[in-house]
């Protein structure tokens, strides 16, 4: 048996907040106010391919009629065809009565097979009409649970004297379609997982599954606004679309356990018009998602903007909360290119003369932290700040700045002619320095010094120069014309079975090459060894890790497989596991949160050998009113929860990441080749508020992959340590 050594360090920021204020003062939604931005969307290659479907019409005399999805359909056609120049013949639109349930899931499918279609390709669908949610049937993985459906035009309430063919369409047979076209199946290439999805209806959202709210403040009603929802009293069907399910072909992946690489919302990103719990609202005229969303997409450069950064933008919309989810959204619109990872940008904020950021511990930022301040958010390393602040009183998610030099006016007179300021750090303040046990050779010294120069502009621990390995995190030795890098950090060699170092890598002693191991090194440390100052998780938050295993009792899920279920007791043991590396056992995590606050969770695997830092789990949606992965643990006796929160009874507060309805992926587990031991840790980071932890990610600075290997190396041992702080 293989063994896997693995360190989990959990974070909990839970400063209690005040809730963000919506302001009624506000334009309409779809008033022009400000329709002075200019067009600057790019001309696409016309490769993209879309579906574009819009009901306002519905036979059945159950069924609400709508007066704005249709348009929205026409809108979004005319955007892409016009303002993107992509081919009438790319694009096929059904609206009312083509849009029948038969039409919608042919269409879906054809996407796989549309002539001169490659794969990578970008594809569109859109669905402008009513959305429902009702309760799963018995014999779905989600029974007894919400879920969602749209609602094609021959859809039929009346579901004791319909077929099959008149029921809406529930989300899992559309995440099947999505697995199929993305994935493939039997005798039929994929096409990839380029694939954007837009949903303007009601409980369009999957990042939750909690309580129905359909609530609108009234200084925002008006007598124009309608919901495209409506209440659904039908029953489903066990049998509906299972041979749809049955037909999504499995899938792979090197550490993602067999079947899940693109199902769910790996094969796709969501722009949802709301969270599932809430409603989608139009006009006499428009959608208000579909024109707020086409209204900042003509004003944005699609290249350069990704998915979570294009929701950002969208103005706010009184009653829903636009969403935007999946493994994806920090790719390029419309394009499989991932983002790079840039410098953080955030927006200061004056009030009664004091400055205040918008960036916090759970940021990294510390008392002396230092930002450079510019006068427009899009910084480049050649742009001129125009001063810097240091932060003082330092909070879970802002910090109060002061000018570093009293006599410079300059932000303040900016805030005075209500010009905006943007900051980005540019020190760590009494973060903790990178220990380098190196000699200072010729080639080591001039990449310090770039390091060196370059975080102080760019935001960066600093570097301390150290003789002896016992008092250094990290070594770079020169032999020749290779420089090894040697790690030195007790919290990783204190489980290497009394091996004093860890070799991790070589480079040449080329500059370049040395500065980006450094660079990288810096941060693997810095963001390893941060902590919030105060650990208040071992009697409120449980970690546990365990072995996952087919539960074969169960009927096949939205995510097109039978679901995991947990395979024995919690792993931990004093704070330490072992995981087994033979590339096949599936692993999950438990969360049970002891706070009556909801949590939203991220975490982050630190590879201790190769100094990458990789994705473990993010939350299902994003956006400043995101809804907390990690539920409150309450029984409602004592407690200020609205009634609709109430009805659905206990909150277990507890979050499943692997398997069950948390979401994220089992993982397996893999040595590289050659190797016998890894040290490595799972950070878990917890906030009541949505923050954007994106930017710890970084790749491995040594030439391999970050995956881990594909042989598998046996009777070797590795160990998991536990803390919890």
């Amino acid at each position: 048996m293989a063994a896997f050594s693995w360190n989990h360090i959990l974070h909990l920021y839970n400063r209690v907040f005040d809730p963000l204020h919506t302001s009624v003062n506000m334009p309409h939604p779809l008033s022009n106010d400000n329709a002075t931005i200019q067009t600057i969307a790019s001309v696409r290659p016309a490769v993209l391919y879309a579906l574009v479907i819009g009901i306002d019409t519905y036979p059945c005399p159950d069924i609400p009629d709508l007066a704005g999805a249709a348009s929205d359909a026409q809108a979004v056609y005319d955007y892409l065809h016009v303002d993107l120049q992509v081919p009438a013949e790319h694009i096929v639109i059904l609206r009312n009565e083509q849009a029948t349930r038969e039409a919608i899931i042919r269409e879906i499918k054809a996407l796989a097979s549309r002539k001169g279609i490659k794969k990578g390709d970008p594809i569109l669908i859109y669905f402008a009409g009513h959305g429902i949610a009702t309760i799963a049937p018995e014999g779905w993985r989600e029974q007894g649970r919400r879920i969602s459906f749209i609602v094609p035009y021959d859809t039929d309430t009346n579901l004791e004297d319909v077929q099959q063919s008149k029921q809406a369409i529930p989300d899992r047979t559309i995440g099947a379609l999505l697995h199929s076209i993305a994935e493939g199946k039997e005798g039929v290439e994929g096409i990839g997982d380029n694939i954007t999805v837009v949903f303007d209806c009601c409980h369009s959202g999957s990042g939750t599954r909690s309580i129905p709210v359909d609530t609108v403040p009234r200084s925002t009603s008006d007598e124009s606004r309608r919901a495209r929802g409506f209440e659904w009293k039908g029953v489903v069907p066990a049998t509906l679309d299972q041979e749809i399910v049955r037909e999504a072909r499995q899938g792979r992946d090197i550490d993602i356990a067999k079947g899940f690489r693109l199902s769910g919302s790996r094969s796709h990103v969501l722009l949802a018009a709301c969270r599932e719990t809430e409603s989608a609202y139009e006009n006499h005229e428009r959608g208000y998602f579909t024109h707020a969303l086409l209204r900042v997409l003509r004003a944005v450069q699609l290249d350069l903007i990704t998915y979570k950064d294009l929701m950002k933008q969208i103005s706010n919309i009184p009653g829903q909360t636009p969403q935007c989810e999946g493994h994806n959204v920090d790719r390029y619109l419309f394009n499989a290119r991932v983002a790079g990872r840039g410098r953080a940008v955030y927006e200061v904020s004056r009030k009664n003369s004091r400055l205040t950021v918008t960036a916090g511990s759970i940021h990294g930022v510390v008392e002396g932290t230092t930002f450079a301040i510019y006068a427009d958010r899009d910084v480049t390393p050649d742009t001129k700040p125009f001063t810097t602040l240091k932060a003082t009183k330092v909070e879970a998610f802002k910090a109060d700045l002061v000018l570093l030099d009293p006599s410079a006016t300059a932000v303040h007179d900016r805030f005075k002619s209500n010009s905006p300021c943007f900051a980005v750090q540019n020190s760590v303040g009494e973060a903790p320095a990178l220990r380098l046990l190196t000699a200072l050779e010729d080639g080591i010294g001039q990449a310090l010094e770039n390091v060196a120069r370059t975080h102080r502009v760019g935001g960066g621990p600093a570097i301390v120069a150290e003789s002896e390995p016992r008092q250094a995190n990290f070594g770079a030795l020169v032999a020749g014309d290779t420089v090894s890098y040697t790690i030195y950090d007790p919290l990783i060699t204190n489980h290497l079975d009394r091996r004093p170092s860890i070799l991790c890598g070589r480079t040449k002693s080329e500059v370049g090459e040395v500065e980006e191991v450094l660079s990288a090194a810096t941060r693997f440390f810095y963001h390893l060894h941060h902590a919030p100052r105060k650990g208040e998780l071992n009697e409120n938050v449980d970690v546990q890790l365990v072995r996952l295993k087919r539960d074969e009792e169960a009927k096949l899920g939205k995510d097109l497989m039978r679901p995991w279920m947990a395979d024995g007791a919690n792993l931990i043991r004093s704070g330490l596991v072992h995981v087994d590396a033979d590339g096949e056992t599936p692993y999950g995590i438990i969360l049970r949160n002891d706070f009556t606050a909801p949590l939203h969770v991220w975490a982050f695997y630190f590879n201790g050998s190769s100094l990458a830092i990789s994705q473990y789990y993010k939350p299902p949606a994003f956006g400043s009113n995101a809804e907390p992965a990690l539920p409150g643990n309450c029984d409602h006796s004592q407690c200020d929860h609205p009634q609709t929160i109430r009805l659905k009874g206990e909150l277990k507060g507890e979050l499943t990441i692997g398997y069950g309805t948390g979401g994220g992926l089992p993982h397996t587990f893999f040595l590289e080749e050659g190797q016998d031991k890894e040290v490595g840790f799972i950070k878990l980071f917890l906030s009541t508020r949505p923050i954007d932890l994106s930017g710890i990610v970084q790749r491995t600075p040594f030439g391999h992959a970050n995956a881990r290997g594909w042989r598998v190396l046996h009777n070797v041992s590795m160990l998991i340590a536990l803390p919890l702080e």
